[in-house]
């Protein structure tokens, strides 16, 4: 039994040991020597793996001749990953840091299946994440080791970088012409776009003025006055006033986050729809992580645009406690308002809803027996 575990042991060792290039052997019957190191080499081997050594033992270069070689310029810990490389019944892992030392060898002695392994290996070491100075490094390497496909991806990732970082490693970082032109391009593309989007955010807004002006000519001062809830004397309020733009047709969501005593609340618009019920409904809760108690005191307006008519009026109050913090209404059907002779949708189908919120200032609500 320890006989065969000692084989099995011996034949995994000998799987994924490192070659022993500090011995001449028959096996080895050629010398490199880098940095007064020797690593004894078998020369079919590097013959066969690439095409300069073959030429170098096969033609009247003194290599023929001779059983050593210098390679000068040349680290010997990149020579031995080089050569591990190379060796076949290698079990050698190719990382991110010996892909980069290697590459330069496998580019010089023109070992192309190594050179691949190399890409390979630097593309599957970088992503979305990866920091804008390393992505930039990899994209010299690749334009200097023409690895087009490692340099694609390289480019890819740094233009879904902020633009700010883009500028910032162009100032400091000398990329080639060709991977630089394409990322400024890209950068440019999206400056362009975001110029747009500008204009149209620009422009809805003023729309979205024009049409509050125009919509908040339908109240009269008396007519808000008379339909703000009356509000405790023994506390301290804050009121904010939100204005929403319902489209009947399309029938978006809105949004709108509200602040009052320094706690983001956020209130919602949707327009929902069952087999019981058909029309607009709101929400609000808070979105700070910290609970609060208060007294909310709500007035939800459906304008009429006809003078002759009245606005739909709604008055809710609602108390937030610990583990309440969350309140929802149903406000009105679509039935009493989407026929436009009532006066409460315009000609393209909008309905303005003006919420009036009054907050009582964030305390302890266990006086007034809630």
């Amino acid at each position: 039994m320890d006989e065969m575990a000692d084989e099995k042991e011996n034949e995994t060792s000998t799987n994924s040991s490192t070659v022993n290039f500090a011995e001449r052997s028959w096996k080895n019957d050629f010398t490199l020597i880098v940095e007064d190191t020797r690593f004894c080499v078998a020369k079919n081997i590097l013959a066969l793996a690439s095409p300069v050594f073959d030429r170098m033992f096969e033609s009247d270069f003194k290599e023929r001749t001779t059983d050593e070689l210098e390679l000068p310029g040349k680290k010997a810990d990149d020579v031995k990953e080089f050569l591990l490389a190379i060796y076949p019944n290698t079990a050698f892992p190719m990382s991110r840091e010996n892909a980069l030392k290697v590459l330069p060898l496998a580019e010089e002695y023109q070992v192309l299946n190594l050179k691949q392994r190399c890409e390979e290996s630097l593309m599957g070491s970088i992503d979305v994440f990866t920091a804008i100075d390393e992505l930039y490094r990899l994209i010299k390497e690749s334009h200097l080791y023409s690895l087009k496909e490692l340099q694609k991806r390289c480019v890819s990732f740094v233009c879904e970088k902020p633009t700010d970082e883009i500028k910032r490693a162009n100032r400091e970082i000398v990329l080639p012409r060709e991977p630089l032109s394409y990322i400024l391009q890209n950068l440019n593309e999206r400056l362009v776009s975001n110029l747009k989007d500008l204009k149209s955010a620009n422009v809805l807004l003023n729309e979205q003025l024009e049409t509050y002006k125009t919509w908040k000519n339908y109240f009269s001062k008396a007519t808000r006055k008379s339909m703000f809830p009356k509000l405790d004397s023994d506390l301290v309020w804050k009121r904010r006033t939100v204005i929403f733009t319902m489209d009947t047709e399309k029938r978006k969501p809105l949004e709108e986050k509200v602040s009052l005593w320094n706690t983001e609340m956020e209130m919602n618009i949707v327009f929902y729809s069952d087999r019981w019920y058909d029309g607009i409904q709101s929400t609000l809760k808070n979105i700070n992580k910290n609970q609060i108690e208060c007294i909310w005191e709500i007035q939800f307006a459906v304008v009429n645009k006809l003078p002759a008519n009245d606005h739909l009026s709604f008055k809710y109050r609602v108390v937030f406690k610990e583990g309440e913090q969350f309140a929802d209404w149903k406000l009105v059907g679509l039935s009493d308002i989407d026929d436009k002779s009532k006066g409460f949708v315009d000609d393209e189908g909008k309905v303005q809803l003006e919420v009036n919120l009054f907050m009582s200032e964030p305390k302890s609500l266990k006086a007034l027996n809630l």
